[in-house]
């Protein structure tokens, strides 16, 4: 009754925890008796399990999969780990479901359970997609298909090879937006359909599908660049030949070649142009509602760039155009994704908001690719491997997901490091088994030789023939697709707007925040900074002298790191900040000890930075605090900024208190703006919080009455006694 309540009622679920531990002491007390009724127990915890979300109950149906994995089958164990899987999605709980999925997968890895794996992997793909993570969703997409085509190859029959499964494949590739990927796998998507429909009704459903397919790709093709358009002149009749109507169109619009659609009937004689253009502007606008990228990839170049964010990071990986080097590159991304998923609710500290990682074939390399990152300068990282990948025994296969393991370890703690690593390690790579999750099904070279055979590369232009029509690009000027359907979607005019007061909860519902809205924006590269030891400000003037910019230096302990930290930065800035991307603050008055004690910030200026509603940014900043006997040298280097409206940013090796810093101006690098401000006007959610110190707070002016800075100080204070608490 009290269950039946639970689920009818909506009574709170927590008031049945004592009861669910009830049930698992029960299940751990009769281990060992043969007769134990675990089915029917298991047949009705699965089906309350529709309606119950709550650690204690699924801390029992942990027990009780176990238990049958034991006394009855892995098989048996995994299904209703895949059940507890979609349940979880249903919740709008995709991380509670990729933990489900991953327990289910782990069990399934004899051949005997295809079709029980299949079923866990695409819920896993389904999870990892609400979860914002489109390289790990692929990535199990893909293993289902190919799964799938192990049955083919064996069998050479494809009623083993369901359509849904290719369909999933070719939906996931539509985020990623690479055209010659997503037309690869629509084509084996047809051709299962096709030749699967036997009835009249299995062929009209069959012509539903690929029109719905056609339609979402031609809603991404529509989204083309203009200057890719003139590479597309020979397209139009490949997708012809592939019965791609729609895309075609959409292809033939972008380039104006209006006589075309009309003379061939796709846009009808008596509509006016005016008609055609509302009906590319309704498609367009269809597009909105889907996870499409900003423009499609034809992969037309010699490298393509595969990105991803996870944690904050943006992550981009740069290929050499052949499907070895971007499917290890697209086996990393995943395997990353997968790994990390459920790490949000978790400290990490981010050592960088962005990693470029370059994948090169190397002849007479060894067979296990090799991973090598630089750190002088901005941070990037090299895999180097065989121009082709394969195996001549057991053994030799598993070297490269090994391989994989490391070099997801390796790239993680490269952008980013867990504040408590043990209790990271103990959930995801101990409980969770996030390593199993993460590389069981990734070695994607060999599902893709699997799928595509010996072919090297894929482009776009694989699809043109010899005798193709040459079209015409009729525009003069670019053709410009509609505005979101949806306000709420559409990119914010303005910077992150700070928050006033404590956070809202929902802001730390992890379980609902999609890595994708997730961004960490510094250009602080956090092991630089630590390594160079920040020991002081210094500062350069020519009083009258309209040709000497004055120069503010940042003395470092260890100059061949600051060296190198400004080195990415003017990687990142250029010599000059055009764009005053980094933002420097001197803070006043910052120690009500020392009138004469300053605090200088560095970090990203958040007023140059766009974001969109529902995205939450993370900052870094670096702070020091200054303690002068007088206030005079920073008053010369203000007067002279506000003589020359900017003035150099440059690294100097610190020599000591009593000698001069010895600056590097060959690094430096040109500012204009600079922020100068008192220590009583900062606020909680100040970029500039963290200058302040509540055993020694700003000075307050005797006319100001109730300061921002007590506040900050009183939240500072909380936060210092939350974390000494744990």
């Amino acid at each position: 009754m009290r269950i039946a309540e639970a689920g009818v009622t909506g009574c709170d679920p927590a008031s049945l925890d004592p009861l669910w531990a009830k049930f698992e002491a029960l299940i751990k007390g009769v281990e060992g008796l043969g007769t134990f009724p675990f089915e029917p127990i298991a047949d009705a915890l699965t089906e309350v399990g529709a309606f119950i979300n709550s650690a204690a109950f699924d801390q029992l149906y942990e027990v009780l999969t176990d238990a049958l994995a034991t006394r009855k089958s892995e098989g048996e164990a995994a299904e209703r780990n895949t059940q507890r899987g979609f349940q979880k999605l249903k919740m709008d709980l995709p991380y509670e479901a990729i933990r489900w999925f991953g327990r289910a997968v782990g069990l399934l890895t004899k051949s005997e359970y295809q079709d029980e794996l299949v079923e866990a992997l695409i819920g896993s793909s389904f999870a990892y997609e609400d979860a914002g993570l489109h390289w790990a969703a692929r990535n199990y997409a893909l293993a289902a298909a190919s799964q799938e085509f192990h049955s083919f190859r064996r069998t050479g029959s494809l009623d083993g090879v369901a359509p849904s499964t290719l369909k999933r494949w070719m939906i996931t590739e539509l985020p990623l937006g690479r055209v010659p990927y997503i037309l690869t796998a629509h084509q084996l998507t047809g051709i299962v359909l096709t030749n699967r429909a036997v009835s009249d009704e299995q062929r009209a459903h069959a012509e539903e599908e690929l029109l719905q397919s056609m339609m979402w790709i031609g809603a991404l093709l529509l989204r083309t660049r203009p200057e890719d358009l003139g590479s597309l002149l020979r397209f139009p009749d490949g997708l012809d030949r592939m019965q791609l109507g729609h895309a075609r169109m959409a292809i033939l619009y972008l380039l104006g070649e209006m006589d075309v659609l009309r003379a061939e009937g796709s846009i009808p004689e008596n509509e006016t142009d005016e008609g055609a253009e509302e009906f590319f502007q309704q498609w367009s606008a269809f597009a909105h509602e889907m996870p499409l990228p900003e423009h499609p990839d034809y992969a037309l170049g010699d490298r393509v760039e595969l990105r991803s964010r996870v944690l904050g990071c943006d992550l981009t990986i740069n290929c050499a155009n052949n499907l070895t080097s971007i499917s290890i590159g697209e086996a990393l991304l995943g395997t990353l994704e997968a790994l990390l998923a459920t790490s949000l609710k978790f400290r990490i500290m981010p050592t960088l908001d962005r990693l470029t990682i370059r994948i090169d074939p190397v002849p007479g390399a060894e067979l296990t690719p090799k991973i090598e990152f630089s750190h002088d300068g901005t941070p990037t990282g090299s895999i180097t491997h065989r121009p082709e990948l394969h195996y001549a025994s057991y053994e030799e296969a598993l070297t490269f997901p090994n391989w994989l393991q490391a070099a997801a370890v390796e790239t993680f703690t490269t952008f980013a490091v867990p504040t408590e690593v043990e209790q990271w390690g103990e959930e995801v790579l101990g409980n969770e088994k996030g390593f199993s999750r993460a590389v069981t099904f990734s070695n994607i070279p060999s599902m893709m030789s699997l799928l595509l055979g010996n072919q090297s590369r894929i482009s776009s232009s694989d699809w043109e023939e010899h005798g193709d029509r040459t079209y015409t690009l009729c525009r003069d000027t670019a053709w410009i697709g509609s505005e979101p359907l949806k306000p709420e979607k559409q990119q914010r005019q303005g910077p992150p707007k700070l928050g006033e007061g404590e956070p809202p909860a929902e802001m730390f519902d992890f379980e609902r925040l999609k890595h994708t809205n997730f961004r960490i924006v510094s250009p602080i590269d956090v092991r630089k900074w630590d390594a160079a030891g920040w020991k002081g400000v210094f500062f350069l003037v020519s009083p009258g002298n309209p040709d000497f910019r004055p120069v503010m230096g940042i003395a470092f302990s260890n100059m061949e790191a600051g060296e190198g930290i400004f080195r990415g930065l003017r990687d990142r800035l250029g010599i000059e900040d055009v764009n005053d991307e980094l933002r420097i603050a001197i803070t006043r008055g910052a120690r009500i000890s020392n009138p004469h004690a300053y605090g200088v910030s560095i970090g990203s200026n958040m007023s140059k930075l766009p974001s969109s509603e529902g995205e939450i940014v993370e900052f870094t900043t670096r702070n020091h605090i200054l303690t002068p006997t007088t206030s005079a040298n920073l008053e010369r280097f203000l007067s002279s900024y506000a003589e020359h409206g900017r003035y150099l940013l440059v690294p100097a090796k610190f020599n000591g208190v009593t000698v001069a810093p010895e600056p590097n101006l060959d690094l430096a690098i040109g500012k204009h703006e600079l922020v100068v401000r008192q220590g009583w006007e900062i606020g909680t959610n100040d970029p500039d919080v963290s200058i302040l110190d509540e055993d020694d707070p700003p000075v307050v002016p005797m006319d100001v009455s109730d300061p921002p800075a007590l506040k900050a100080l009183d939240w500072i204070a909380k936060m210092r006694k939350r974390g000494d608490q744990g």
